[in-house]
């Protein structure tokens, strides 16, 4: 009972006080004001603390998940990644390789040690009020705003020739790999680039310091680039000379395979130096020089890399219809070969697979110039050149030895016309068979690859096609049989065109 009436005691001094106030403030308005603001101040210093805190925690998460990459949008024309383990590369190009992937290594340290870093090394050049043309340099569009930041600056110390910088922003280890490797796949004329950096990070995986490697050009930059670009004159000179981008494309295609030699142990293989000037290289080299001879006319070009049996370099060029695959490294076999220039995805989805970035890239459906020059060599068939083309002053026959293999589009048909599953092959077959009323008919029809002209040819060998489109065939037309006779021609670009002679009784 007393602490009941304890706490009526205390309730109604309470509410005594209240009304107190409310009369005090009732005579006096200013000291309500002034209470008013002490609050609203404080809910207001504490609500920007609040932030402040969030902010920083947004950071951090941020840095720690971000990647730099925009998001692009989806459309059809974005690259499809073949399946891997379907990949069949042919015997005389699986050593013809040697792309080094980006290598980055990186030392923690502590944040006292972080703190001091921006003092000690200064940001460099911080590549304000560069811009690259999305056209020209696309893997710079790839990234979102914090990752073109530390792009540009990358990029301005690189030609700069300045080695060591802190970050101009708070960035995670996998932001700085991938606006590193776009710096490098979009700049091929900085050769004295390694594609290869270290980084020291904090605890909290932000970025604290950024080394650049670069090669022994860097000893005479002066000299290696006056030689390279007299390298690059002596090409280009003749190139402009050529009437269409095509036809300029394809002379400085052969000029580069004609110049140079492949070499797995060639000095500075991964730059377009070792290209144009040393001429050895390997796959690295000669897409980085093919890359700059072709930019230098105003022709987009791109560095892209992948898998091909081994990590693997090759280039993708925009011509006037759309975008095409152009492996140079492939085509330097003797004799020479055209296997693979300016061919679709669909050409070089057996044995070229995009990695990293490089997925990013337009997908590659020309048709205008798609596998446009007259012979093509079937691998097989190729001999690997692995000799000095100063050196080579004999040759056999049987290494002279070619296959003719026609495109898609010289038999007349085209990428549209693939039929695609054996379904759809007995469909078009009864299709046409049932429009005409001739007794011999012949007619063609074209199939995606190697694994579905087996199919079909098993087909006819345990005689499932005539239940699946013969039989029905006869029946509609009243007749007592037919002969048959099926031949298949491989294509250059892994299709298959079939012939059906059939003779109706």
């Amino acid at each position: 009972m007393r602490i009941v009436e304890k706490l009526l005691y205390g309730f109604g001094g309470l509410l005594a006080l209240v009304l107190l106030f409310i009369i005090l403030c009732h005579f006096k308005p200013e000291l309500a004001k002034n209470l008013g603001e002490t609050i609203q101040a404080n809910a207001k210093e504490t609500e920007e603390l609040i932030t402040e805190e969030k902010k920083e925690e947004d950071t951090f998460d941020v840095v720690m998940a971000s990647d730099g990459l925009a998001v692009l949008p989806i459309s059809k024309e974005t690259y499809i990644v073949p399946t891997e383990d379907r990949l069949e590369i042919p015997s005389w190009a699986g050593e013809r390789s040697g792309m080094t992937p980006i290598n980055a290594q990186g030392t923690p340290i502590t944040d006292e040690e972080a703190a001091k870093i921006p003092e000690q090394l200064g940001i460099g050049k911080d590549g304000k009020g560069l811009s690259f043309e999305k056209l020209m340099y696309p893997y710079y569009h790839m990234l979102d705003a914090t990752g073109q930041a530390l792009y540009r600056q990358i990029y301005a110390n690189a030609n700069a020739m300045i080695k060591d910088f802190a970050p101009v922003e708070a960035v995670s280890a996998t932001l700085l790999k991938n606006a590193f490797m776009a710096v490098v796949n979009d700049h091929p004329e900085l050769f004295w680039v390694n594609t290869a950096y270290q980084y020291k990070y904090a605890p909290t995986g932000r970025v604290a310091a950024i080394y650049l490697s670069f090669n022994k050009t860097a000893e005479d930059i002066s000299l290696a680039k006056e030689l390279f670009e007299n390298a690059a004159e002596e090409i280009l000179t003749e190139a402009e000379k050529q009437k269409s981008v095509h036809d300029k494309e394809l002379y400085i295609h052969d000029t580069l395979v004609e110049q140079i030699s492949y070499s797995a142990s060639a000095s500075m293989n991964q730059s377009a130096y070792s290209a144009m000037v040393l001429g050895k290289t390997v796959c690295a080299g000669y897409a980085r020089a093919y890359q700059y001879l072709l930019q230098q006319l105003g022709i987009p070009c791109y560095y892209c890399t992948g898998y091909a049996g081994e990590n693997h370099a090759w280039n993708i060029v925009k011509l006037e219809d759309a975008y095409y695959n152009v492996d140079v490294t492939w085509a330097d076999t003797k004799p020479q070969n055209y296997l693979y220039f300016n061919g679709a995805d669909v050409n070089y989805a057996s044995d070229h697979i995009r990695k990293d970035l490089s997925v990013k890239l337009p997908a590659c459906n020309g048709t205008l110039y798609r596998l446009c020059e007259v012979e093509y060599e079937k691998p097989e068939d190729i001999k690997q050149n692995t000799a000095s083309k100063k050196e080579d002053t004999t040759s056999t026959k049987e290494e002279q030895k070619v296959v003719v293999l026609r495109t898609l589009e010289q038999t007349g048909f085209s990428y549209e016309d693939l039929i695609r599953s054996i379904e759809d092959y007995y469909a078009d077959c009864s299709q046409q068979l049932v429009k005409t009323n001739n007794k011999t008919v012949t007619f063609k029809n074209v199939v995606k690859d190697d694994e579905l002209w087996k199919d079909i040819m098993t087909s006819y060998e345990k005689g499932n096609y005539e239940n699946a489109y013969m039989n029905r065939l006869l029946a509609e037309k009243h007749l007592s049989g037919a002969k048959l006779t099926v031949t298949g021609e491989m294509l250059a670009d892994g299709s298959y065109l079939i012939t059906h002679e059939v003779v109706l009784q």
